[in-house]
């Protein structure tokens, strides 16, 4: 890489010093020319820090002036007395919560919920499915249970919650005995 004593000292600008390497060596020691070169850079070197910030605009986990912005397209509240780390978190969740929930990702969510293992049928009816709550309804707290869901499902959507328990044994039918066979007792 080509460089002066001149160029040194006045080439402080990242772009300028990039400008005087494509250019013959003869301005390498041209005090108005790499002037010149140096004015430049620095008016390229912000127009490159201003794309550089407005790139981190565009995601609330690099936000930082536009944070209000995604507060307000999100329909959040524009608190500025919280940190900056809060309320990208805050955007991130709600735009995580936006998104449409499959229903393994339900299962999943209420399964958390209440400690039991949750299967969903998806097609119980039209616009209509069913939770399948492998527990006791005095274990369950359905009233959340019910409030996550609705704040998930799809709006159309209409559920019902069922309680279930399997069981694996013997059962004996007629002096003849089927092994492993799988119960399902569903609680009305």
């Amino acid at each position: 890489m080509y460089s002066t004593e001149l160029m040194e000292q006045i080439l402080t600008s990242e772009i300028g010093q990039q400008i005087i390497q494509r250019v013959t060596n003869k301005y390498g020691n041209s005090y108005v020319g790499l002037w010149l070169f140096q004015i430049i850079g620095m008016s390229n070197d912000e127009v490159k820090a201003m794309v550089e910030d407005f790139k981190n605009q565009t995601l609330p986990q690099t936000a930082t002036w536009s944070l209000s912005l995604w507060e307000q397209s999100m329909g959040l509240p524009v608190n500025e007395s919280e940190s900056v780390e809060q309320r990208r978190q805050n955007i991130i969740e709600k735009r995580r919560r936006r998104n449409a929930m499959n229903p393994a990702r339900i299962e999943e969510i209420i399964s958390a919920m209440t400690g039991a293992a949750v299967r969903m049928d998806e097609y119980y009816a039209k616009n209509r499915f069913a939770i399948y709550i492998s527990s006791i309804p005095s274990t369950v707290d359905e009233e959340s249970v019910r409030k996550k869901i609705k704040l998930i499902k799809q709006s159309h959507k209409v559920f019902d919650i069922f309680y279930e328990q399997a069981t694996k044994g013997d059962i004996y039918v007629g002096g003849v005995i089927q092994k492993s066979k799988e119960i399902t007792l569903e609680e009305v």
